[in-house]
């Protein structure tokens, strides 16, 4: 005859059957979500655990997911993205699931970054002409004090401007003089080479007392990284409130009348956006007339 199952064993079996299911079921993706900064540790292993350090996850999700690259975590348990902390200003991390803040890398001395959570090296910019970055992971560039100068993007520190408004490359035969009174004009004769810094000038305080007939040449070039088509003239030669352009050409001749009386011949850059000036075989000779 037929024989019966009791119905403990039954029970037992359809318990087994049932569990082998949600277990199937789980491992196709059926899972019971953990709680918010909790997560799974192994698709076999469905016992909910803290998320590490460099993870976290929100409420319903099954497993813990990375902070991104650019963002650190330290603590274990977080429940949303907005735990992981940002690398701060001026630096940078490719590392996703980062542990700790020392993953953030430093951009070099030269350059800057003003954003938090940066993820690649790229965004460390070169600081521009006239300012420096001497630090590494600088938010800003700074700009250069008075009387230095830098001409390169990318600078760490400031070059000198000898005399506080022009840049002396170098000076051949004599160096700038100091007022000397009456008709000798002690220059002429002698070739000096200087560079004007953008809008910047020279200042030379040799010419004569007397009323005089001065001749000035150079050779003039400018340069520098925005300096593509410079238009007009490179310099204006000034004697007090009187000013002469030149420089259309290179090299440049200009005869100038100077009045009686102790002047200072200024020597201008023109460009005042962003071009240098280069000055070679700089001379003047003025004759009392």
């Amino acid at each position: 005859g037929c024989r019966y199952l009791p119905w403990s064993r039954l029970l037992t079996m359809m318990l087994f059957v049932w569990a082998a299911v949600s277990t199937a079921a789980a491992l196709v993706g059926g899972a019971v979500a953990c709680p918010a900064g909790e997560g799974y540790p192994s698709p076999i292993d469905q016992t909910c655990i803290l998320c590490g350090e460099g993870t976290y996850s929100v409420e319903g999700a099954a497993n813990c997911t990375q902070c991104p690259a650019g963002t650190w975590n330290d603590q274990v348990g977080a429940s949303s993205q907005s735990e992981c902390m940002q690398c701060p200003t001026g630096t940078w991390s490719t590392v996703a699931g980062a542990g700790s803040a020392s993953t953030c890398i430093a951009c070099d001395a030269g350059k800057y970054q003003a954003a938090v959570g940066q993820a690649n090296k790229t965004t460390c910019l070169a600081c521009p002409s006239g300012t420096y970055g001497a630090v590494q992971g600088a938010s800003a560039c700074s700009a250069c004090p008075s009387g230095t100068w830098s001409e390169d993007f990318g600078s760490s520190a400031c070059k000198i401007r000898a005399e506080g408004k022009w840049t002396k490359r170098s000076l051949r035969g004599t160096s700038l003089r100091k007022n000397s009174p009456g008709p000798i004009n002690r220059n002429c004769g002698h070739l000096q080479d200087f560079q004007l810094d953008i809008g910047a000038s020279a200042q030379f305080t040799d010419p004569p007392v007397s009323a005089a007939s001065c001749t000035i040449s150079a050779d003039t070039s400018t340069f520098g990284p925005l300096c593509w088509f410079p238009k007009g003239p490179d310099l204006a030669l000034c004697f007090d409130e009187t000013c002469y352009r030149a420089g259309v050409s290179s090299p440049h001749s200009i005869t100038l009348q100077k009045p009686a009386g102790p002047t200072v011949l200024t020597v201008k850059n023109l460009h005042v956006n962003f071009c240098h000036v280069n000055v070679l075989n700089f001379m003047y000779c003025c004759s009392s007339v």
